[in-house]
């Protein structure tokens, strides 16, 4: 079918502007394959709030309060998060049903929202049922060994909204018997009549324990799968570590997957929503849940949670390059969906705050989750909903049935993610100072902060300079040849450990006509599970040429951004190299290739120049090995 083509901008935060940027594109002709039900995109999501004991004209008021509010797709909120027994969980079952074949005389979608490996026990501290106290192997284990079990309390300077006080939340292990309840009871769910489930969270959780699983199981999958010994410790020195975290993504994925057939066993046609909490931070490391691979996969979409600076004031606080930060994981939501729906968590305080997160979303091409900070099944108003998911409605076609007309991609590496930055911190925003009395900001802790973290710095600064200059751009992540042959140019932020695969799929589009733009000092030198390499694998088809940057200012007394100038250089032998040049004031700069034969541009780094440190120093350009310094 016809797509229209959009350039997604964000030289604004207004809806308006947003709205204008996309009005205002050519179209053109792409079909895309069919990886999702048609309903997925053209979804405008909201939270219900259920219990099993609702009446039907309880729940015929809930579904008409929703359709007032323009709202398309329930994210349907029972107890499924308790440690149920069997007796209960009919109860929900029979809530399904019901609400279910409400909402579809309505119009409305339901998906079901079902945790995948979180179990809340209530009361756990006068006595009540317990499922770690019942089924105490059932847990997931650290690498010190003990269980991930976390009470209700405050943390720190935080507090965990979702677990109360005097209740317990256990994370189960994918390698127990719970695994097969959970699968049991999804098939169970798939018979009620839902349009999707709703998978909470897959991860594994670092709120009782770092470094899950290790339990005795997951050791002897581990073990059956690759050999080796489960690590007893941390050590990014150890390719034994390294497996094992690779390992943790792929038995996440497939239980994913396993869920998806245990539910289409029951309904072939029932859509599984993967709540991602992790997105294009260094977190994703530590909990195991990486988007980005299940990009191409049917059946399964994902609804990213895109979190705020703050669970109390929402992004009202926020500096510039959290607002930064929070473009660049919109971006990443819609490219790691690939060529199916993206949905995202639209956190707001309220409506002026909201309506700039919901602007972000929607100008990256996200369906929006509204939602009032920090719970799920609310809103920041009826009235503000209303208003956003009938202009989102007036134009969906140009706002979800488009293709990017960018022709610059920023090129996203999670295995740098991981091997660079080895989940030193979580890198979710910039800032970690809050305003007095802001008890529920992000983080209090420096090494958290976007700045300290090597390779997702480069990686945002890359975006925050586009954004400044105002050059439309997307994210790319586990592309395909035909995904990059859409770009004039590709820009690799710090981009140090890669596969032999992407490797030569990167040369090869250099290879073909592509720009490819590398920033940092060992491009490739990692391989995708982080053992060092013995030689260089760029170049290999294309050539690569010295050549000098020449950094300028737009305007000699207010210099808002870099930019560069690429051109061959005369003081290199044999190795690509950087130049520091004088600023040129009042004078306008572009960047543009050399010439046609150069292919492959290497940057030793802009981190400390525009990059997300917050500094600004013109002297901090170095030269490459056995280049001469000008």
């Amino acid at each position: 079918m016809d797509r229209v083509t959009a350039v997604r901008c964000f030289g604004s935060l207004l809806v308006a502007v947003a709205a204008a940027a996309l009005l205002s594109c050519a179209t053109r002709a792409q079909d895309a394959p069919v990886l999702s039900a048609p309903w997925l995109g053209q979804a405008r999501i909201a939270g219900a709030d259920l219990h099993a004991k609702m009446t039907d004209g309880e729940i015929a008021e809930n579904l008409k309060a929703l359709m007032e509010q323009k709202v398309s797709v329930v994210e349907a909120d029972s107890d499924l998060s308790r440690f149920l027994t069997d007796e209960e969980f009919e109860a929900e079952l029979d809530l399904m049903r019901r609400y279910s074949r409400a909402a579809h005389e309505l119009g409305l979608r339901v998906a079901w929202y079902y945790p995948v490996l979180e179990v809340l026990s209530q009361n756990v501290k006068a006595g009540g049922a317990s499922m770690y106290r019942t089924n105490p192997d059932w847990v997931q284990r650290g690498v010190n060994g003990k269980a991930n079990v976390f009470y209700g309390a405050k943390r720190g300077n935080k507090l965990v909204h979702w677990v109360e006080p005097d209740s317990e939340s256990a994370w189960m292990s994918l390698h127990s018997p719970y695994a097969a309840l959970f699968i049991d009871r999804v098939k169970k769910v798939a018979a009620t009549g839902v349009d999707g489930i709703w998978l909470d969270v897959p991860i594994y959780s670092d709120l009782g324990v770092q470094w899950a699983d290790a339990g005795p199981a997951a050791a002897a999958k581990f073990r059956a799968d690759t050999g080796l010994d489960v690590p007893k410790r941390v050590d990014w020195k150890d390719p034994v570590w390294r497996r094992w975290i690779a390992w943790r993504y792929q038995e996440i994925s497939n239980f994913v997957l396993r869920t998806r057939d245990a539910a289409r066993s029951v309904t072939g046609d029932i859509a599984v929503i993967v709540e991602t909490v992790t997105l294009d931070y260094d977190a994703a490391t530590m909990l195991g849940l990486d988007g980005s691979t299940m990009k191409s996969t049917p059946g399964v979409i994902q609804v990213w949670e895109v979190d705020t600076v703050s669970d109390q004031t929402g992004m009202r606080n926020a500096r510039p390059d959290d607002w930064i930060s929070l473009i660049g994981m919109s971006k990443f939501a819609k490219a790691a969906s690939g060529t199916k729906p993206s949905w995202l968590f639209t956190y707001g305080k309220d409506a002026d705050d909201g309506l700039l997160v919901m602007a972000e979303a929607l100008a990256a091409g996200n369906h929006p989750y509204e939602t009032k900070v920090p719970s799920m099944a609310t809103s920041v108003g009826p009235q503000y909903r209303k208003r956003m998911f009938s202009w989102i409605q007036q134009h969906e076609g140009r706002l979800f049935a488009s293709d990017s007309a960018a022709k610059v991609a920023v090129y996203y590496s999670p295995e740098s993610r991981d091997y660079l930055d080895k989940a030193a911190g979580t890198g979710l925003f910039a800032t970690t100072k809050p305003k007095p009395g802001d008890e529920l900001w992000w983080s209090d802790e420096r090494n958290d902060s976007v700045y300290s973290l090597p390779y997702l710095a480069e990686y945002r600064g890359i975006t925050k300079w586009l954004v400044h200059n105002h050059v439309p751009f997307d994210i790319v992540v586990r592309p395909d040849a035909a995904e990059l042959s859409r770009y004039q140019a590709v820009i690799a932020p710090a981009l140090t450990a890669l596969s032999d695969r992407d490797a030569d799929l990167l040369d090869r589009y250099a290879a073909t006509g592509g720009k490819l733009v590398i920033t940092g000092p060992k491009p490739a030198s990692l391989d995708e599970l982080g053992n060092r390499r013995d030689a260089a694998i760029f170049p290999a088809r294309s050539t690569a040429r010295p050549f000098t940057v020449r950094s300028c200012w737009e305007s000699p007394t207010s210099p808002p951004a870099r930019r560069w100038r690429a051109v061959p250089s005369e003081n290199c032998s044999g190795t690509p190299c950087i130049r520091r040049s004088r600023p040129m004031p009042a004078r306008p700069c572009t960047w543009s290739c050399a010439g046609p034969e150069v292919r492959r541009f290497y940057i030793w780094s802009i981190r400390n120049d525009f990059g997300m440190t917050g500094r600004r120093n013109n002297a901090t350009w170095r030269s490459a090995s056995r280049c001469r310094r000008v």
